[in-house]
């Protein structure tokens, strides 16, 4: 919660402080956002208040603050199974990189974790074709068409610093 619904909630940065103090690390953030919605979404472009999110949180071997404790391998084989389980496929890659000194078993776990991303892109552009073609049968739904397009494919990633050509 990102502000107080009823007396002694918690907060999000009240959880965050503890979370970090135990060595965890902030990963990903999924926002919910909330309005009283006096401005028709269909028609108009408004920002809400953020009212709560999903956060992702791991102990991080390759950060400075857990470098002092060892990581077994089976805290890092979950950590590399969250890794790709929720999406977070460059850094499972990392992981890998770092910790699994078995050839064979690197080069598998680097080829899933590039088939997992490939899958993950395969489905962006097959939802783009569909919100192309709903758009050219309703030309007057596209802004809502878009948004909805938008909140369904949005991740935890930026491709800004990409040019397109």
């Amino acid at each position: 919660m990102f502000f107080k619904v009823y007396k002694n909630q918690k907060t999000f940065s009240d959880i965050d402080k503890l979370l970090c103090s135990k060595g965890f690390s902030l990963y990903g953030l999924y926002p919910k956002y909330i309005s009283k919605k006096m401005i028709d979404r269909t028609k108009y472009e408004t920002n809400e208040r953020l009212m709560w999110a999903d956060a992702f949180y791991i102990k991080d071997p390759l950060e400075q603050k857990n470098t002092h404790k060892p990581f077994t391998e089976r805290e890092v084989d979950v950590l590399i199974i969250s890794a790709l389980l929720t999406g977070f496929f460059d850094y499972a890659t990392e992981i890998i990189e770092a910790y699994k000194e078995d050839i064979t078993e690197k080069k598998k776990l680097l080829k899933l974790a590039r088939l997992l991303a490939r899958r993950e892109k395969t489905k962006i552009e097959r939802s783009a074709r569909q919100f192309i073609s709903k758009c050219h049968k309703s030309p007057e739904r596209t802004f809502l068409l878009a948004k909805k397009f938008i909140d369904k494919n949005k991740k935890n990633n930026d491709v800004d610093f990409l040019t397109v050509s």
